[in-house]
């Protein structure tokens, strides 16, 4: 399975310094970051500035946290992508 997209992104990081499993890990956490914040919102909606501060930083602890035990499945397809564009490069 090869994802054209990747070698444009890949183009910006520094290859000789990059950990492909922890490039994929924060990925996924990001990802998983968005899903949480989209289901928080109606939760969030009315509260105060502060209140959604907090939340916001309990729901990226929350989805670093997540990622590490990999629900999406995802970290094994960029790993390999990445350590591809790795020794391509």
């Amino acid at each position: 399975m090869e994802i054209k997209a990747l070698p444009l992104f890949f183009n910006r990081l520094d290859v000789r310094n990059t950990n492909p499993d922890l490039v994929s890990r924060e990925f996924e956490a990001l990802l998983l970051e968005q899903f949480l914040k989209v289901g928080m919102e109606p939760f969030l909606e009315n509260k105060s500035f502060t209140t959604q501060m907090y939340w916001e930083q309990f729901i990226s602890v929350v989805a670093d946290e997540m990622a590490k035990k990999d629900p999406l499945k995802l970290n094994q397809i960029f790993e390999n992508q990445l350590k591809a564009y790795k020794e391509n490069t």
